[in-house]
């Protein structure tokens, strides 16, 4: 699982173990998901 949607020492999402925490890391790749689209759409059109 990649690490870069919070940091180790201080979790933004609280326990990534809990229903919270996987919302939070599903949100988070949806997210950059969504820029790389963006950055990637115009280049395909």
């Amino acid at each position: 699982m990649p690490r870069w949607c919070w940091d180790e020492d201080e979790p933004l999402f609280g326990d990534v173990e809990s229903p919270a925490g996987g919302v939070a890391i599903a949100g988070c790749s949806a997210l950059i998901a969504l820029v790389a689209l963006l950055v990637i759409g115009p280049a395909l059109v």
